[in-house]
């Protein structure tokens, strides 16, 4: 064993670390190509919503996007109005292939209705022909009543250091409201050391932490394009990384996000433990802009971001967006 060491590193000596680049190249070019056909062929990219586990993954996005706009705490009348005819007609096609008993579906339709009553009480007019269409449209999947989005208040985090954890599970959500009491620093230093036992492959922790604050946080999230309405009260910006450093075969190539969404969940509990308000902001951008937000923030190149957080202290009183779960009977099987 010893003396093939010796060989390897005796060739390592006289072979261009350019050789080895081109055969390290060759080893994850299948890994790369079936990634690329497998999303190219079974994401929702690149083809017609010709499935209906696509179509409905685009309606639950744009309630989501009309909720979360009822709910902003400077909301703007109107609003949405493109994602609105968007969802009328994906709504209306659902119903014509697959039905109307879909709760994701009518949950959409009850979230359309809170829109059409927000926006009447406020003094919109909407031309007939969508007046037309929304109507029609509850009465096809049989609406007779509007969400109403959850009424909250700071007490959700008063408690939520002592709740078991089946209670305190429950009352984590993606708060977008806060106050403007600042977080110290000691605080954020508390929940990310808590965060510290989350699981990864062969104990490596490549997880990183970067905080930003004051007046970096608008150039940061300007990178951003899901904290319209909200991100300007961001008090602490927490981007988690992942150093791929560590990592050494083409088969470990997907675990950065394996390991940086564990910890970044365990930041969201944490954060959510010492009583902060906290919303996750994907992270799916081109390589440029990510590049950008390295330099901006001294990231080093062998670490990839995850995702951002913004947080702050809960305002006294917010609404707060239903986003309805699946039933277990969709997410759980056994084989």
């Amino acid at each position: 064993m010893k003396k093939r060491k010796s060989i390897k590193n005796l060739i390592k000596l006289f072979i261009p670390r350019r050789f080895y680049s081109l055969v390290y190249w060759r080893k994850l070019l299948p890994y790369i190509i079936f990634d690329s056909k497998t999303y190219i062929r079974q994401s929702n990219s690149f083809y017609i919503n010709d499935s209906e586990i696509k179509l409905k993954a685009d309606i639950i996005m744009r309630y989501h996007s009309l909720e979360k706009g009822i709910s902003m705490p400077q909301r703007k009348i109107p609003f949405g109005f493109n994602v609105l005819k968007t969802l009328v007609n994906e709504c209306n096609e659902y119903g014509a292939r697959f039905g109307f008993e879909d709760m994701q579906v009518i949950q959409a339709v009850k979230i359309l209705n809170e829109y059409y009553i927000v926006h009447t009480i406020n003094g919109y007019e909407f031309d007939l022909e969508m007046k037309g269409r929304l109507l029609k449209l509850f009465d096809d999947f049989s609406v007779k009543e509007s969400t109403k989005q959850h009424e909250l208040n700071s007490f959700h985090y008063s408690e939520t250091a002592s709740l078991d954890f089946l209670k305190f599970s429950g009352t984590r959500i993606s708060n977008r409201n806060y106050s403007n009491e600042d977080v110290p620093y000691d605080i954020i230093d508390s929940a990310v050391r808590l965060s510290l036992n989350y699981p990864s492959a062969c104990n490596r922790q490549p997880g990183r932490v970067y905080v930003v604050s004051g007046e970096e946080i608008k150039n940061v999230l300007a990178f951003q394009t899901g904290n319209r309405g909200f991100g300007q009260h961001t008090n602490k910006l927490v981007i988690v990384t992942c150093d791929i450093s560590g990592y050494s075969d083409p088969r470990e190539r997907n675990l950065m996000w394996v390991d940086g969404g564990l910890f970044s969940m365990n930041i969201l509990y944490s954060l959510h433990y010492y009583g902060l308000a906290a919303c996750p902001l994907n992270w799916a951008v081109k390589p440029k802009t990510e590049r950008d937000v390295h330099k901006i923030c001294n990231i080093p190149n062998s670490e990839r971001i995850v995702l951002m957080i913004s947080c702050g202290y809960p305002k006294e009183k917010f609404v707060q967006p239903i986003s309805l779960r699946y039933e277990l009977g969709k997410v759980l099987k056994y084989v």
